[in-house]
């Protein structure tokens, strides 16, 4: 596990992508983030392996690690699972660079919602539909 995670059971990917929009399908493999890898690991869906031991990995691991990579990861996560948890775009939420908000299958159109987390103590500058 560097910055992603593979999950490599066929079902899984199929199930976690076809189902939920979760991930980059990558031939027959599926290619998380590791915000969507700990969102999945937290609700119990994903079992953490380190692919060079195949030994398992906790979720405070993976935590540790991808604070390292992404030190603003925890706010980014908690926004993950509050576009998870409500509304339409349930479903259809990925991570880039910011999080992305689908009204139908990523695959087939644009992102019509940006997410930027930020701390409470940020100021805003408003919200704005990335489609209008």
């Amino acid at each position: 596990m560097a910055d992603r995670v593979m999950v490599t059971d066929r079902a899984q990917a199929t199930a976690l992508h076809g189902g939920h929009f979760f991930g980059k399908q990558i031939g027959p493999n599926l290619q998380l983030s590791l915000i969507e890898a700990a969102f999945l690991a937290e609700v119990g869906v994903l079992k953490l392996k380190d692919a060079k031991t195949n030994r398992s990995l906790t979720l405070a691991s993976l935590r540790k690690r991808a604070r390292e990579l992404q030190p603003d990861f925890d706010l980014r996560l908690d926004a993950f699972k509050d576009m998870k948890a409500g509304g339409s775009l349930s479903d259809r939420v990925q991570v880039r660079f910011a999080l992305q908000g689908y009204e139908g299958d990523p695959g087939k159109m644009h992102a019509r919602y940006l997410v930027h987390a930020s701390p409470r103590t940020t100021r805003r500058c408003g919200r704005r539909s990335a489609a209008r």
